[in-house]
């Protein structure tokens, strides 16, 4: 369904940084979403599509994680993360601005999520029938740090959380 390789987690968390500071936990829920969503687009459109991004989810034991994303945030805990660009003459690490349709794609998924809590958040991509809980449940919530989630479960999962969020 998805083909070659789109950007890494933490291009997508710096751009929905752009709309301004956001904790880690709020980062790695947002970009799971946008992720779900972008697969979920693909599927309803039947079309072989970029992936959005270069890696895949795993099922962590505290929900869904883009790994090179939680090795580099997770020194910020609790903390806001402010973006990356905010200092004078800091380099940008986010999606180009070249790349509209992209940043379009991810300014919608922050005006559809981006007002939830980091908790509000985790709640959604916990809840019965998401990606993460079918997956773990399987597993009898024995996950290791290291399991890709399925596409089709990440499908399936966004049809959910897109019932219970309208």
């Amino acid at each position: 369904m998805s083909t070659g390789n789109g950007y890494s987690s933490l291009q997508v968390a710096y751009t929905l940084l752009e709309h301004g500071p956001a904790s880690h936990m709020k980062l790695q829920k947002l970009t799971f979403i946008a992720y779900s969503a972008h697969l979920y687009n693909g599927f309803l459109s039947k079309a072989e599509t970029v992936s959005l991004l270069n890696e895949e989810p795993v099922c962590y034991k505290y929900g869904p994680i883009f790994p090179s994303m939680y090795r580099i945030l997770k020194p910020h805990g609790k903390k806001e993360i402010v973006p990356p660009g905010s200092d004078e003459g800091a380099v940008s690490f986010s999606v180009p601005t070249s790349h509209r349709e992209t940043r379009e794609f991810l300014n919608d998924i922050y005006q559809q999520y981006g007002a939830c809590t980091d908790l509000e958040l985790s709640t959604m991509c916990h809840m019965k029938d998401s990606a993460w809980e079918r997956f773990a449940h399987n597993r009898k919530y024995l996950v290791g740090e290291n399991e890709t989630i399925p596409e089709n479960y990440i499908i399936s999962g966004y049809r959910s959380l897109i019932k219970g969020h309208m």
